[in-house]
């Protein structure tokens, strides 16, 4: 199994308050630079120009494919127009062999990555500048990510002149694309491979105990099947969760083959929408972004969607519209805009999957962890088992004969409980909202709702004027009017929306905010840490900021010990919380991490308790 392991990330946290002078980042263990094999450049005259990272005694950085821990580095360039640059070359990797048997690829003391570069015979610009981000990964007792901007001017020649560097690049080009000894494809990271040849290793790096090893394809499979389970009881699922009870209640007694074909359709909606996540996953990870569980709640586009499609289904449950079209598309969409018929059950089994995501039932981390850095086959089987987990439950209450009788019988009172469904609905995009503020301030979050209001107004244009005792004119005017008025509130909207800001976060006399470099120089000095990996987003992780860490014997418990804390905000995507997400076998938030002065860290559950935090923190020092 291939995990991006090496991050330090026994992070931590601030001390309350009195540590705050102490607070220094230590040196950085790399260094980035642009260089090149000539010291000028002809039009038409290809060179080769590489990232040069030089790296302190016993610092290690990685190969494109990094083995069972790390993270390559990349570098993408900003080039004038008539410059390319071709794909990143790699000389052939050292290997190093870690404790608990895993083994990675990378290079010590410095590392060339090669960018062959080509400039249009009718470039006419007599200066050349190259420059770009570096971002990579070094290890040494902990590991720390680095970011950096790199920049290499070249002037004009008649004729391109060797550089100092010529030699070495011309020596590494004769390594290019070569494994090293033993290297097995990442397709083989789940079997038992043959042990490369051993090289002098870095110090060890710790190995975090929840994540499956290799081989645990079977493990992890059960674990996803359970926390897909378990998913029915979070929070974030609760409003699709009553309507499907709604229409469970109303099917159940309407026989029993109905009962299961609804099922069945409810189960191949959450299905397909796992699958289109995991596609979609692929594609961003195939492109080089480092992606986790609830990803798409870091973009405001997707939320405000997911607010205006809630607002729709609650004026839909409040009996403000249906839908109105001829023949067989009308039975199947009004259908599902009920939620009942079976394209209402499948169209349930997809909003219960955009739902949940920003949600993490026990179990569920660990399984991700190992999905998310595993290759694509493990991570759709992953996904898979997550869905079929999350819709076992109905399926199996509409298999057992006789599950019926213990439901209550349709009458009138589903009417009031779907309306008080609408409510429920609403208080999600409530919700939602205050999600979509942490993401672009309070001022976007303004003009959401003030999107949201026009929404629904168009909806209800078309409830009142586009009814069945319309004539066909009026309905089509409403129609009309109100396509028109959803459509041109978002297209004014949606853009002054989706460029705010977040407002900058309020000085926070506990909790301060988390780096690589600051957790790994508080555990250099000795200070206890505690790190809360959360997001805007992320229910679980409010309730547990709320109910646990802000408990009072919590928070005395950390004062005793003198414990730093720091908070990781996910709420945006962050490169650095990916990567320690990644280190300790988790693929999203909530994560919790409490590293003692001595001794090795301790990963606590997702679902945390008082008890097992206190636990975690063990006796206060005499």
């Amino acid at each position: 199994m291939r995990r991006t392991l090496n991050l330090l990330l026994t992070l931590c946290a601030l001390l309350a308050g009195w540590v705050a002078p102490a607070w220094a980042s230590p040196q950085e263990p790399a260094k980035a630079s642009l260089v090149a094999d000539v010291r000028d450049f002809v039009p038409g005259v290809p060179f080769t120009a590489a990232l040069r990272l030089y790296l302190d005694p016993g610092w290690h950085t990685y190969w494109r494919d990094p083995g069972d821990a790390g993270l390559p580095t990349t570098l993408s360039l900003d080039l004038p127009p008539g410059v390319h640059a071709g794909p990143l070359e790699w000389p052939r990797p050292q290997v190093f062999h870690a404790a608990g048997g895993l083994t990675s690829y990378g290079y010590e003391s410095t590392a060339y990555l090669l960018v062959p570069i080509t400039v249009d015979p009718g470039y006419e610009s007599h200066s050349l500048a190259l420059k770009g981000t570096a971002t990579w990964l070094v290890c040494k007792d902990l590991c720390l990510p680095g970011k950096d901007r790199v920049r290499l001017d070249l002037p004009r020649g008649s004729r391109p002149l060797p550089s100092a560097q010529a030699g070495v690049l011309a020596a590494l080009g004769t390594g290019l694309g070569l494994p090293p000894p033993g290297y097995h494809a990442p397709a083989a990271a789940l079997g038992a491979p043959t042990p490369p040849a051993p090289v002098a290793a870095p110090s060890p790096v710790p190995v975090p105990a929840p994540a499956p090893r290799a081989g645990g394809l079977g493990a992890a499979l059960l674990l996803a099947l359970l926390g897909g389970m378990l998913l029915n009881l979070m929070p974030c699922v609760l409003p699709v969760l009553s309507l499907k009870a709604l229409s469970f209640v109303k099917q159940a007694h309407e026989g029993r083959a109905r009962g299961l074909a609804q099922a069945f359709a409810y189960a191949a909606g959450v299905l397909a929408s796992f699958w289109a996540l995991a596609a979609l996953v692929l594609l961003l990870k195939s492109g080089g972004r480092a992606v986790g569980w609830g990803f798409q709640f870091q973009q405001p586009a997707f939320v405000l969607g997911m607010a205006g499609l809630l607002v729709a289904f609650s004026l839909n449950l409040f009996g403000v519209f249906e839908i109105l079209l001829p023949g067989s598309a009308l039975q199947g969409l009004s259908g599902a805009s009920r939620g009942s018929g079976l394209a209402g059950a499948f169209g349930q089994g997809l909003v219960m999957t955009l739902l949940a995501t920003p949600c993490t039932a026990p179990f569920l981390g660990t399984a991700l962890g190992f999905a998310f850095a595993a290759p694509a086959g493990v991570l759709v089987a992953v996904f898979t088992a997550v869905a079929l987990g999350l819709a076992l439950p109905y399926v199996l209450l509409a298999a057992v004969p006789g599950a019926h009788a213990w439901l209550p019988k349709p009458g009138n009172w589903m009417l009031r409980f779907k309306e008080a469904m609408g409510f429920l609905l609403l208080a999600t995009v409530v919700w939602l909202l205050w999600v979509l503020s942490g993401l672009v301030g309070s001022d976007g979050g303004a003009l959401a709702g003030a999107w949201l209001l026009l929404l629904a107004v168009a909806v209800w244009v078309w409830g009142r004027f586009g009814g069945l005792e319309r004539s066909p004119g009026a309905r089509r005017w409403a129609f009309v009017a109100a396509l028109a008025l959803a459509a041109g509130s978002g297209i004014w909207l949606w853009p002054k929306v989706l460029a705010g800001q977040p407002a900058a976060a309020a000085e926070d006399a506990l909790w301060k905010p988390w780096s690589p470099a600051l957790a790994a120089d508080l555990h250099a000095r000795g200070v206890p840490v505690f790190v809360d990996f959360g997001a805007q987003w992320c229910w679980t992780c409010k309730v547990n900021e709320r109910v646990v860490l802000g408990d009072p014997a919590v928070l005395q418990a950390f004062r005793e010990r003198h414990v730093a804390l720091l908070k990781a905000d996910d709420t945006r995507n962050d490169p650095a919380i990916t990567a320690a997400l990644r280190a300790h076998g988790r693929a999203g938030v909530p994560m919790y991490l409490y590293q003692p002065p001595q001794g090795p860290e301790r990963l606590l559950p997702e679902l945390l308790t008082p008890a097992e935090v206190l636990k975690a923190l063990g006796p206060p020092a005499p």
